[in-house]
């Protein structure tokens, strides 16, 4: 990977996971009520459960494209429509 890509691939990364959402609030809002110790946990169980849904999802799609393959060819054609409406 170029450094031109790395450099677009990481501003964007950033402006994307630093948008505001109810996770961000969440985090602002322990923030400024408990102090940065109970914040940092809250961020640790944050990230764990953003990492629990995506491993399930990962292992989901991951069954459904070993037992049948046309519904995976389904499922991407309904996200990408979805995406284009």
């Amino acid at each position: 990977m170029s450094w031109h890509l790395f450099a677009v691939f990481f501003a964007s990364t950033f402006f994307i996971s630093a948008t505001p959402g109810p996770n961000m609030l969440l985090a602002f809002q322990y923030g400024l009520n408990y102090g940065v110790k109970r914040t940092l946990w809250t961020l640790a169980g944050l990230s764990l459960g953003l990492f629990i849904l995506l491993l399930s999802t990962l292992l989901g799609l991951d069954v459904i494209s070993r037992q049948s393959p046309w519904l995976l060819t389904v499922i991407k054609t309904v996200g990408a429509i979805y995406l284009i409406y």
